[in-house]
Parts: C-alpha cells; structure tokens; sequence
C-alpha cells in the first residue's frame, strides 16, 4: 500500500491552520498502515476541536480500521 497524505485523505489541500497546528499521526492501525491521519486543532477558546476537524475525513478520531478505497 502506498503512503496516504493527509491532504488525500482530506480530499482537498490543507489550510494554513491545519499545516501549521494540526500535526501528522500516521500508523494508527500498525505499522502496516501507511494511511497519514491528522492530531487535529484544539480551540482553547471553545475547550474543543475545531468544528472543520471534527468533519474532517483525515482526524485520527474520524479514522475507521480499514479503508474502502483499498
């Protein structure tokens, strides 16, 4: 399997927020996952994730065991 982005598990470039606060969690089901999630970004103001992130397919918390794509 080759290694999935996060902006191709997004579906869309990042935004400067996401490049810049969001960071890189890859290896989520082993080391066999080659599939790159995203740590998200933690509105401090809120006490929550940004409501893009938590739509967003590439949080690590939105991420499912096995990809329909492959």
């Amino acid at each position: 399997m080759k290694r999935k982005t996060r902006a191709q598990m997004r579906g869309k470039p990042l935004d400067d927020d996401c490049k810049k606060y969001g960071r890189p969690d890859s290896g989520q089901f082993g080391p066999e996952d080659k599939r790159c999630f995203c740590t998200g970004i933690w509105n401090r103001m809120y006490e929550e994730y940004e409501r893009k992130c938590i739509c967003c397919p590439a949080w690590a918390s939105n991420a499912c065991a096995v990809d329909e794509g492959e």
